[in-house]
């Protein structure tokens, strides 16, 4: 398993989100009548009795699969990442791909493929996961990691080219983004801590320099930018506060502090003196470090 998926059921048990409903449809598994081999490759592929422990191996049992005439005229890129990548594989690795289609391959033509899964568990002899990744697709976070952390075991460079600076931008992007959303609850913690809640609404002055301050938070941790909203997905659970906050502020930005009914003030001190730092801890202990470490994978591959 990934890394970073280790991550996720551990820290904080969630799910990568899935892109489009397109995305969520089991593909069928590759039938025997379909694989477009010779018998000699079937016997080859099938008698693989150790499993691989370089990236040149990966690259020599796949050549059967990815050199297929059928799945050669849609996939441009197949690249590994992960513990391969790094160099840093053990005998309990899984192999992580990323399979890049080109950009005339259809939703039919990648569905009626079928699901390499299951094909290249065999062949490599390991346990594989697989990423497919469509022309143009916006890129989420494992998407993003595996563009800027794979190695090429199929097909030229000029595709992963195309994308891995955008995915590079992302992560950057996000990752600045954040430190300053830190920032920013750390300033607004600091204001709030020697108040209570009905000290703060009689404080109108103080109150406005919150609301601008949170509002910019906001934005900064759930930007609406078209690139990043793939990879916002994964930090659904850093936002989801946000948007009670929002409805909030563009009351109180409509018709001042009267539009805030009791109930309204209270679950904005809440969320506020409780939700917000809760967040902003996720943040700097789980979310932060595996960004870095995604950015320093992708250091040790630069410079293998």
């Amino acid at each position: 398993m990934r890394k970073v998926l280790r991550f996720q059921t551990i820290l904080n048990g969630l799910k990568q989100p899935i892109p489009s409903n397109w995305d969520n449809i089991s593909r069928p598994t590759l039938r025997h009548h379909d694989i477009a081999a010779t018998e000699s490759q079937r016997v080859s592929m099938s008698t693989s009795s150790h499993p691989v422990s370089s990236i040149h191996d990966i690259k020599e049992r796949c050549r059967p699969i990815f050199g297929r005439q059928d799945l050669e005229a849609i996939i441009a890129w197949v690249g590994v990442f992960g513990s391969f990548s790094r160099n840093k594989q053990t005998p309990l690795s899984d192999v992580d791909l990323l399979v890049g289609f080109r950009e005339g391959a259809t939703k039919d033509d990648i569905y009626y493929m079928g699901d390499l899964t299951e094909e290249l568990k065999d062949l490599l002899q390991r346990d594989v996961d697989v990423l497919y990744m469509r022309h143009l697709q916006p890129l989420d976070f494992m998407r993003c990691q595996a563009l800027v952390t794979g190695k090429t075991v199929y097909g030229s460079g000029e595709w992963l080219r195309q994308y891995q600076p955008l995915a590079k931008r992302l992560l950057v992007d996000a990752q600045g983004r954040f430190k300053e959303v830190l920032r920013l609850e750390r300033q607004t913690t600091e204001r709030l801590t020697p108040l209570t809640e009905m000290d703060l609404f009689k404080q109108p002055a103080l109150l406005c320099e919150l609301v601008e301050d949170v509002d910019t938070l906001i934005h900064m941790l759930c930007t609406e930018e078209e690139d990043a909203r793939g990879i916002n997905g994964y930090f659904d659970v850093l936002h989801e506060w946000t948007l009670p906050i929002s409805r909030m502020i563009k009351q109180y930005r409509a018709a001042g502090i009267e539009a805030l009914q009791t109930e309204d003030r209270n679950l904005l001190w809440r969320l506020l003196t409780k939700t917000l730092p809760d967040r902003a801890d996720s943040l700097k202990k789980i979310y932060l470090p595996i960004l870095q470490e995604v950015f320093r994978e992708a250091d040790d591959v630069e410079h293998q």
